[in-house]
């Protein structure tokens, strides 16, 4: 076999955990062809089980580390790293639960299923605007938004999970309720804040339609004062960053002419802010 070909077939065998007709590509010696291929078939899975249980602890405490590992060890057979780095490995965890989770059943609502989905989904994203663009060193005079803003839209308060680890104590599921999050950095912190429906809207139409759209939609609902102080508990969020007098976001937040939208919700009490393990 040509040296590409040999690559092909020990990778492959790796991911199988082993292979039939090792001896005849491997050379004994103190340990036969099976049992050298095999410290290297478990040594790629017990890389990767350590990378999951590292990127899902609060997964990994609500089902215990024996499931866990189960799940995880799934996931590594199914969807074998493609990537010189183990940094996006995980992304697509949450995804193979939801895909893999058993039916309902007419005694199971499948709010458990339902809860282990969200949390891995909360936890990925933990991880991804930790490692994504922050805002740390930035110097911006005008309005603008935070770089790692994240929004998720769960089936379960599973941020409830994460102060629960923060405070030492035992990790355990919560009852199903719909809930927006907002997730930043800042500091080279993750910060996780809890969002009502409207303000949900409003950064979604941010983020889909541009800050201007939003801060007028904001606006057209509380009017001038009332768009000042929600700027302000966005900045202080870490939702939203710069925005000194006088620029074009300014003067939109301070009275320019801005088209209608519909009335936001009142806004909610501010929760008190999570911040994420410092990597």
């Amino acid at each position: 076999m040509s040296l590409a070909q040999h690559q092909a077939w020990l990778w492959q065998a790796i991911l199988a955990g082993g292979a039939e007709d090792a001896g005849a590509t491997v050379e004994g010696g103190a340990l036969s062809p099976r049992a050298r291929l095999a410290i290297y078939a478990g040594g790629y899975r017990m890389r990767l089980l350590e990378c999951m249980r590292a990127s899902f602890p609060l997964l990994r405490a609500v089902l215990g580390e024996r499931l866990f590992d189960g799940f995880a060890v799934e996931y590594i057979t199914a969807h074998p790293s493609r990537s010189h780095t183990l940094q996006a490995f995980g992304a697509g965890f949450a995804a193979h639960l939801a895909a893999t989770r058993p039916p309902h059943s007419e005694t199971d609502d499948g709010d458990w299923a339902d809860f282990l989905v969200a949390l891995a989904a909360f936890e990925r994203a933990l991880c991804e605007v930790y490692d994504g663009p922050g805002d740390e060193g930035r110097e911006t005079a005008d309005l603008a938004i935070a770089r790692g803003l994240r929004l998720l839209t769960l089936s379960h308060p599973v941020h409830d999970c994460l102060r629960q680890h923060q405070a030492g104590a035992a990790v355990v599921a919560m009852p199903a309720r719909t809930t927006h999050l907002a997730l930043t950095r800042v500091a080279y912190r993750v910060v996780v804040e809890p969002l009502n429906a409207a303000e949900h809207a409003v950064f979604v139409r941010i983020l889909d339609h541009g800050l201007a759209a939003g801060l007028a939609e904001v606006r057209a609902g509380v009017g001038v004062e009332g768009l000042a102080l929600w700027l302000q508990r966005q900045r202080r969020r870490g939702l939203l960053v710069g925005g000194a007098r006088g620029t074009a976001s300014a003067r939109l937040a301070n009275g320019a002419a801005a088209p209608a939208g519909p009335l936001p919700g009142p806004r909610a009490k501010r929760p008190q802010a999570l911040r994420s393990r410092s990597a």
